[in-house]
């Protein structure tokens, strides 16, 4: 630690760091179930979130409390992942494809935090099937989780609060893994279209609703309404995506600001607020110290 940190800070940054690897068995374990996950950017993520101190969580559930499941994100992709059955598609619902996939996925991850928030009730059911009992229910069920996570845990228990992010960053790297490919694919039918005018250009399904996006922001560039230039700016926007789609920051990014946020920001060309960049570097250094210490098999 003594690369990254002198004086002071390197001693509350020890401490901290500490309160972290107290877990690190129990976050392998968890780890080990996700496959684009590993106990070290697990840990990089929570130490991002937490500094290790967030009020009661450091005398009582220390560095596994409530700070790393962030309401709109974390909570919310596992309450839809658990119980979205419908979405709305213009005046109407159609089934939920997205979180039947996830739900797919995750079967026995779901299946195992959602059996824990039932025995130790924390889980509320909604009332009934409005948008309103939905996010009541949710809502009840984060208060819930909240009380649960003052308990005191040790080493060796079922860390939920540490499942919750571990499911989220997998799916955020699936989610973007998938998105470069797209990518990548709609990249090469504009090189392969040569000059021809965007709207020749026709995919299926998730590609398509990809590409209208994109074609949505390129709409808003003056340049590109003009037709001679268009191809080569879509070029430029897609190869710029692809850039960011591989610098491994977006993951830590998406998990603080959101996935659809950090896809507008990366899709319409924009960039991400200064304290999301500042927060995935913070993020990328924790790994790498994490990593160290993996190397050498320090444990605090």
């Amino acid at each position: 630690m003594t690369n990254h940190y002198k004086g002071s800070s390197f001693v509350w940054q020890e401490r901290a760091f500490k309160r972290i690897l107290r877990w690190r068995d129990d976050l392998e374990d968890i780890a080990k179930d996700y496959s684009n996950v590993d106990w070290k950017r697990l840990s990089a993520i929570i130490k991002a979130e937490t500094q290790g101190r967030t009020g009661e969580q450091v005398s009582r559930a220390k560095a596994i409390g409530m700070a790393q499941i962030k309401y709109q994100g974390a909570w919310a992709f596992l309450w839809d992942a658990m119980f979205s059955e419908r979405t709305n598609w213009g005046p109407r619902t159609i089934p939920d494809y997205y979180n039947a996939n996830i739900r797919a996925r995750y079967r026995s991850q779901l299946k195992q935090i959602e059996q824990y928030l039932k025995d130790n009730n924390i889980l509320v059911y909604p009332s009934n099937s409005s948008q309103a009992a939905y996010k009541k229910a949710r809502y009840d069920s984060w208060l819930n989780l909240e009380t649960h996570l003052k308990t005191e845990f040790k080493p060796g228990d079922y860390q939920v609060a540490v499942d919750i992010p571990a499911m989220y960053i997998d799916h955020l790297t699936h989610t973007f893994c998938q998105l470069k490919q797209q990518v990548e694919e709609i990249r090469q039918s504009v090189e392969d279209n040569g000059a021809g005018s965007l709207d020749d250009l026709t995919f299926s399904g998730t590609k398509e609703t990809t590409w209208n996006r994109i074609r949505g922001y390129l709409r808003k560039d003056s340049e590109c309404m003009d037709t001679a230039k268009a191809h080569e700016l879509t070029l430029s926007r897609l190869n710029t995506m692809l850039v960011r789609l591989e610098d491994p920051h977006i993951y830590s990014a998406a998990y603080n600001l959101g996935i659809r946020k950090v896809l507008k920001y990366v899709e319409s060309g924009r960039h991400m607020p200064k304290r999301v960049e500042n927060y995935a570097e913070q993020v990328s250094m924790y790994t790498e110290i994490f990593n160290e210490i993996e190397r050498y098999d320090i444990r605090g």
